[in-house]
């Protein structure tokens, strides 16, 4: 029965009465351009209609209405981004939100809708690309290309088919992967794959600044490791290959408080170390020589601060029993050095405070792990189990924010003293300029 309903809904049909429906649409479009002096519009809308649904579950119903339309036509039912919203009541002037293409059309049965659901869970993304990489059909998205599908289109919040990748790879990552590698293959060249990558959403992120802060490892790596936008050859050998991660863009961003992809890792959480230690990321490139590079260049710099912390809290407590000891005059004066130094320690504390957490987070987790470790015999034995898994990432994780914490703690005291923050030159690679990570991977 089901099936059947769905053969009735993406019948010849309902494709005729498809295409009209998006003829009249586009001449619409075309006369209110008139009207408005010929200017053309940057944005303009469509409801969902039975081609936006199968671009989810129908690939041939797809191709089929776009055969009988001509190039203006398609291009316009591509760029045009999809509204969400249908008329409710007409005397009240209230609005439905439809929260998908499927829901917005009355005329569907109830099993195909169903069936479409259970398919596809409910997302509300606007581009047409980001419903083809979404329904996961790679032949459509291939097909679409060759129709002149723009890839460079944005949506209302400035989201490109990239952003909407990697809020796609978070439920379904092997989907979001296959949609990349055809998205950036089809883009001609390094410069159009590296301008997509670097396109800001409304939250001025790209999709690596999205897919870093959601904590998505395999569009990170995905991402980080596309040639000509992050990742260059430079030396081909019988052995290895010698490849160059530009993070210039990232280390000069984070003395603005940008946050680099290592700072998002060092605070990930409990619940996504499991996929992070599943595929490993801290231990592929770029991330495995970034970390070890920032481990060697702030080996020296974490030790003296250390010292230099525990010096200050015996001045502290030294500046204290003076003020016990001496008159009530030098007690004010002392007094007044001390709370002038504390309220400058708060201030840098303040300065880095997304450094600070992940201490917090340590120690919760080991006081945490001491109680589970008594309780493990009695009811957490798997529990324990998950977290031996997840010791190498943890580890790992916590020495990635001490020293990420102490980085920052000398970029803000280079600072505030006028001299050079540039802390992480050491290990970088100096070309045309430009620093960059350099690594050497085995040949295939």
């Amino acid at each position: 029965m089901e099936s059947r309903n769905k053969k009735d809904y993406f019948s010849q049909r309902e494709c005729e009465a498809c295409v009209k429906h998006i003829k009249d649409c586009y001449h619409d479009y075309i006369f209110k351009t008139i009207e408005e002096g010929g200017a053309s519009r940057e944005r303009h809308y469509i409801r969902p209609c039975k081609f936006h649904t199968a671009l989810l579950a129908n690939t041939d119903f797809v191709l089929e209405v776009l055969s009988h339309l001509q190039k203006d036509e398609i291009d316009y039912i591509f760029s045009a981004l999809v509204d969400y919203t249908i008329p409710r009541d007409s005397e009240t002037r209230s609005n439905q939100e439809v929260r998908h293409p499927v829901l917005s059309d009355f005329n569907i049965s109830e099993a195909t809708r169903e069936e479409l659901i259970k398919r596809h869970s409910i997302k509300r993304y606007q581009l047409v690309a980001g419903l083809v990489a979404y329904g996961g059909c790679t032949r459509l998205m291939k097909h679409l290309l060759q129709f002149g599908l723009n890839v460079r289109q944005k949506d209302v919040s400035g989201n490109t088919i990239l952003h909407l990748l990697v809020d796609i790879s978070e439920d379904k990552p092997q989907h979001a992967l296959k949609m990349y590698e055809i998205v950036m293959t089809s883009l001609p060249d390094d410069a159009a794959r590296k301008g997509l990558a670097s396109e800001l959403n409304s939250q001025m992120k790209t999709a690596l600044d999205l897919a870093c802060s959601r904590w998505l490892p395999e569009m990170m790596y995905a991402l980080f490791n596309t040639r000509g936008v992050y990742k260059y050859l430079v030396a081909h050998t019988a052995t290895h290959n010698y490849f160059y991660y530009d993070i210039t863009e990232y280390e000069y961003r984070k003395f603005n408080r940008g946050l680099t992809p290592l700072h998002h890792l060092s605070v990930v959480p409990e619940k996504q170390l499991k996929r992070l230690q599943r595929f490993q990321l801290l231990q592929k490139e770029p991330f495995a020589t970034w970390i070890q590079e920032l481990f060697h260049a702030c080996k020296n710099v974490t030790r003296s601060w250390f010292v230099g912390w525990t010096m200050t809290v015996i001045s502290y407590m030294a500046g204290l029993f003076y003020v016990v000891k001496k008159d009530a005059s030098h007690a004010e004066a002392v007094n007044i050095i001390i709370i002038f130094g504390a309220a400058l320690g708060a201030l840098s504390d303040a300065f880095t405070i997304s450094s600070t957490i992940p201490y917090y987070k340590l120690i919760v987790y080991n006081i945490r792990q001491v109680i589970l470790l008594n309780l493990m015999i009695a009811i957490m034995n798997q529990r324990m189990v998950e977290l031996v898994d997840q010791k190498k990432s943890l580890v790992g994780i916590a020495q990635l924010a001490i020293n990420i914490f102490a980085e920052d703690r000398l970029i803000y005291s280079q600072q505030t003293f006028g001299r050079s923050a540039r802390a992480k030159e050491k290990y970088l690679v100096k070309k045309d300029g430009k620093s960059f990570l350099c690594t050497a991977e085995p040949c295939c």
